[in-house]
């Protein structure tokens, strides 16, 4: 049965689970933000990639595969799964925009792959393909799917924000959305599917994302966690299974073709020059695409581009690809089809286990794991304190008429923290991070005697606050979908800003309608803030009292000012 499933439905199985599962958690602004970044690595740099691979494949390997072979073998490999850097980076709490690129890369990364690859698989097959009808297929797989992707995502999105948030009923329709699409343009327009499917998950993360409360959400993401896990398993097993079957000496006939296949110790030299290639042809793919990158998106540094070359893990599409092609009876050279799967096997093993088992000492060398001097004071504080609510605890223990008496002495025993081997682990990963000294909020926080990495600290903190304000506010449905995107869109973007200041206001400004206007202004009024008689005169006008307000904001004022809004 493993030997003779049917290739597309192999496809079928599994490329929707790979390929929304993840799309479909993104954040909306960074992916928005990294947009950019994600197509020019998805896109180019694919091909780059591919070319690289192929040239390998067809010069260095002695196995006298024709170009379109090499081809089909380079586009196989380009497709990345970095799902283990991903987890690691979420794991240790490391850049969230980081993250974004390298996961988003990686799923545009498999359908522009994909698409590539089946074009080169016609040709290997025998098939006469034309450069017009080349082209033309190629606008069919990658453009049609994207956008058939978009619309199956703007209609989940509508759908989602008219039908009760249950958790269970949420769920249900994305996963009947993500299976529609991906049959829709694989089986029934011809296009790409896969492609289709993380653009589906993309736009709903874009436009759908905040239209799902927050408990929905969990449940979601974790029966999609689930299915993806199973998938990755499954697909891993049966590779290896394969393996097993096809590539062993004693076996001396495939169970396909009854042509004879061996492995000989230069294939193992062969894996390591593969393995080699791959990290090299990553850091050419960087090179060429730096001064793009660096113009769409987050700005990259060699830290960030180190850690994006190192999560080029090969996983779930490419061993997909490689079964398809081991599956696929009109390929006719056995020999190929089972080198396939030995090097997609080879390269998934040690990909997985060698970068993204590195990854997080990586990430501590570079120091992405580092603490700034104003987080080890607020985590020393966070610390004392926790210790002052466990002593207050202890001193009101009473005699407990099942339990008995109290025993204090043994209670601190074990709860008593590690203190000082949390903090001087903590110190001794504490680097002074480079801000932006040329700012207007730099000079100011300096003259006015501030620290102005704790200023922008705290100011992280407190948008965060607000930003989950917001979605806790969504779930109890006081505010509509409309308006927990456009407010959380506008702190996610004063998040990117917070060194220069809370100036969100302006972006905010456009979305404000005058009826709640003078309320609010009362109120800042009423804090103790000085409010021209000026800006109250003209509110008609806007929300343009903001910059005689703003220098008056004091980070000691700001969550009193919040909770009186929230109050009133």
């Amino acid at each position: 049965m493993l030997l003779n499933m049917e290739p597309h439905l192999l496809l079928l199985v599994f490329l929707p689970i790979i390929g929304f599962s993840a799309a479909v958690g993104q954040e909306p602004h960074m992916l928005r933000k990294s947009w950019g970044q994600i197509m020019l690595l998805a896109w180019p740099g694919v091909v780059i990639q591919f070319l690289l691979i192929a040239l390998c494949a067809k010069y260095f390997f002695p196995y006298g595969w024709t170009w379109p072979e090499a081809f089909l073998f380079g586009a196989m490999l380009s497709a990345t799964d970095p799902v283990a850097v991903v987890a690691v980076l979420q794991e240790v709490g490391a850049s969230q925009k980081l993250a974004c690129v390298i996961d988003g890369e990686s799923l545009m990364n498999d359908g522009s792959a994909l698409v590539i690859f089946l074009l080169l698989q016609k040709i290997v097959e025998g098939e006469a393909v034309t450069i017009g009808g080349a082209v033309a297929q190629f606008c069919l797989l990658a453009v049609v799917g994207m956008l058939l992707g978009i619309a199956f995502g703007a209609a989940t999105s509508w759908l989602l924000d008219n039908i009760f948030r249950d958790p269970t009923l949420t769920t249900v329709v994305t996963l009947v959305s993500a299976y529609s699409s991906y049959y829709t343009a694989d089986r029934l327009v011809g296009a790409s599917g896969l492609l289709a499917v993380v653009c589906n998950g993309f736009t709903m993360s874009l436009i759908g994302g905040r239209q799902i409360t927050m408990r929905a959400e969990h449940a979601m993401h974790g029966f999609w966690g689930v299915l993806e896990w199973g998938a990755n398993t499954i697909l891993f097993v049966w590779m290896g299974i394969v393996l097993a079957i096809v590539l062993p000496p004693s076996h001396a006939e495939t169970a396909i073709t009854n042509q004879p296949i061996h492995l000989e110790a230069r294939d193992a030299g062969y894996v390591v020059v593969l393995y080699l290639w791959l990290q090299v042809a990553r850091a050419v793919l960087l090179m060429v695409c730096w001064w793009p990158f660096n113009y769409t998106g987050y700005p990259l540094t060699w830290r960030s581009a180190l850690v994006i070359m190192w999560g080029g893990l090969r996983g779930a599409v490419g061993m997909v690809m490689a079964l398809f092609i081991f599956l696929d009876t009109r390929i006719h050279d056995a020999s190929f089809k089972s080198y396939c799967i030995f090097y997609m096997g080879t390269m998934a093993f040690f990909t997985v286990l060698i970068n993204g088992g590195s990854t997080k000492a990586l990430l501590k060398w570079l120091g992405f794991l580092s603490y700034t001097p104003e987080q080890l004071g607020t985590l020393t504080h966070v610390i004392e304190d926790m210790e002052h609510i466990r002593e207050q605890q202890l001193a009101g223990l009473a005699p407990d008429e099942v339990l008995g008496e109290p025993e204090p002495d043994a209670v601190k025993v074990w709860s008593t923290l590690p203190t000082a081997e949390v903090l001087a682990q903590a110190a001794a990963n504490t680097v002074r991070p480079a801000l932006n000294t040329r700012g207007s909020a730099y000079a100011a926080a300096v003259a006015a005697g501030l620290d102005p990495q704790l200023l922008y600290d705290y100011r992280c903190r407190v948008l965060n606050m607000v930003k989950a304000h917001y979605a806790d506010v969504f779930d109890q449905h006081l505010l509509s979908t409309l308006q927990v995107r456009t407010l959380q869109g506008v702190t996610d973007a004063a998040l990117d800003e917070a060194g220069e200041g809370l100036m969100d206001w302006r972006l905010l400004e456009p979305s404000c309608r005058l009826r709640g206007l003078p309320k609010l202004m009362q109120i800042a009024k009423d804090c103790g803030m000085h409010m021209s008689a000026h800006a109250l005169d003209e509110a008609g006008e806007g929300l343009m009292d903001w910059r005689l307000l703003e220098p008056s904001c004091r980070l000691r004022g700001l969550p009193k000012l919040m909770q009186l809004i929230k109050v009133r």
